[in-house]
């Protein structure tokens, strides 16, 4: 086990990443990074280790941002499976795609034949009905679901005034988080709004036209009043 955190810590050394590798017998987080003074604390759970150079070439790819890494990474945790002892997986979620006026399969179907033709097929549902409170100024249109891989749309844009293609902007932003990933910076936060993000987002081809009628159209969708 010792020899992996060395392959791991050379790899990064060789892409100028400073690193110490731990490993551990985490049952529940099989993988953390952090930055600690200049240099990378990974943490390797040893039931991910065990997979050897596919690990170690997952790993340093997710550390270094490599385009498509925190896919990979995802593939190996599924594949090396649960580890003995380890809490069960997270409740299954109902996929419900079919809304009463837009179906989601048929939208997510369109942005990945254009702009996902290679991505792991992922999950799209329409998430909870939740009550609008007085005064609520915000809201979550679309999540993408890191721990389940599953992408949810909020439910209040199953209207008959919201058009079909900018719910089918909302599908792609969040099939965009999980094509990409999270980000680790150099002072070792992570985030999904990256530069690469947003650059590969304004892409769409309705990007300004989504942008504008979510301006317009947000507070009286936020007020129930479409």
């Amino acid at each position: 086990m010792a020899k992996f955190s060395e392959r791991v810590e050379g790899a990064l050394a060789a892409r100028g990443v400073s690193a110490r590798v731990v490993l551990t017998g985490n049952r529940v987080r099989m993988l953390s990074a952090r930055r600690v003074s200049g240099e990378v604390h990974i943490r390797v759970a040893e039931h991910l280790a065990q997979l050897g150079d596919d690990a170690c070439e997952a790993i340093v790819g997710w550390v270094t941002g490599d385009r498509g890494a925190a896919g990979r990474v995802r593939r190996l945790l599924a594949a090396v499976g649960t580890p003995p002892g380890a809490p069960s997986t997270p409740r299954a979620v109902p996929i419900e795609p079919r809304g009463a006026h837009h179906d989601l399969a048929v939208l997510t179907a369109a942005e990945r034949a254009r702009y996902f033709p290679t991505l792991d097929p992922i999950p799209v549902t329409w998430g909870a009905n939740y009550r609008r409170k007085r005064g609520q100024r915000s809201v979550r249109l679309g999540s993408y679901d890191f721990r389940r891989g599953l992408v949810r749309i909020h439910r209040w844009l199953d209207h008959p005034k919201v058009p079909a293609w900018f719910i089918g902007f909302i599908v792609f932003h969040e099939l965009l988080h999980a094509e990409l990933g999270a980000r680790t910076d150099a002072a070792g936060r992570r985030g999904v709004h990256t530069p690469e993000f947003r650059r590969r987002e304004a892409q769409h081809h309705r990007y300004a036209e989504a942008l504008a009628w979510e301006a317009k159209h947000l507070p009286r969708l936020l007020a129930g009043r479409l």
